[in-house]
């Protein structure tokens, strides 16, 4: 089966595809690079000044691509690895990130597992859309060298795709364990919108926002993420799609 994902994958020299086993040592690379220690909740946890953390959440997202529904942009010309968007499907009843979070070494990636829990659970996404799966938007970046290139907008665009072709049962993705599975199938998409840039998804991606929380809000250890960040002002919005 093709890592493809549609006809129109190439945009210039970049090309989007599934993320399978080949690429996933890079890709886990570039989010430790890129995300885990510059995006707002990862710093306000710590994890850019821990690495047993960061490897918890590499481990977290190894076990992710593992289920054939992520992401990558690749530069052909170069054979590098553009950006990343690691996908998770949630199940009802069966509290993914909680369970994974009892397998963390450090209090750095398990508080930011449970932040969040604590946002997705804010709101019931499977009563909301009247379903018992949805995908979430968990992880996205890009690599530094391309940024300002439209890749995030992309790797979202395609999530988005791969969420619709599960949703109709058409098979897209490539699992590592099982091939051309059909199930779960999801009926909304959701990401956690943590910066100001990645919130420009919202518009770009006709995103509904069904959720503000202002950074004061946000509590790790006692302190908000506005105090961990510096006394910066800004908010994590929740961004849906209703597949």
């Amino acid at each position: 089966m093709s890592g493809n994902i549609r006809s129109k994958t190439q945009e210039g020299n970049i090309k989007y595809a599934l993320l399978t086993e080949e690429y996933y040592e890079g890709a886990l690379n570039l989010l430790e690079l890129n995300f885990f220690t510059r995006e707002t909740t990862s710093v306000a946890c710590g994890l850019s000044e821990d690495e047993e953390s960061r490897n918890d959440l590499r481990r977290l997202c190894l076990e992710i691509a593992k289920n054939g529904n992520s992401v990558i942009a690749i530069d052909t010309q170069e054979n590098k690895i553009a950006g990343v968007s690691i996908n998770q499907i949630h199940e009802k009843g069966n509290s993914f990130y909680e369970q994974f979070s009892k397998t963390c070494k450090k209090n750095s990636s398990r508080n930011y597992l449970k932040c969040m829990l604590e946002i997705d659970n804010l709101i019931d996404f499977f009563e909301k859309y009247n379903c018992t799966c949805y995908m979430e938007l968990l992880f996205l970046t890009t690599h530094p060298d391309y940024q300002g290139k439209n890749i995030a907008t992309k790797l979202t665009e395609y999530t988005i795709y791969i969420a619709e072709q599960l949703k109709h049962r058409r098979i897209v993705k490539q699992a590592s364990h099982t091939e051309g599975s059909l199930d779960p199938i999801p009926s909304a998409l959701i990401a956690i919108l943590t910066s100001k840039i990645s919130q420009k998804l919202v518009k770009k991606c006709s995103l509904e926002v069904v959720s503000r929380i202002p950074y004061e809000d946000i509590k790790f250890n006692g302190k908000s993420l506005y105090e961990l960040l510096g006394n910066k002002e800004g908010e994590i919005i929740t961004g849906c799609k209703n597949l």
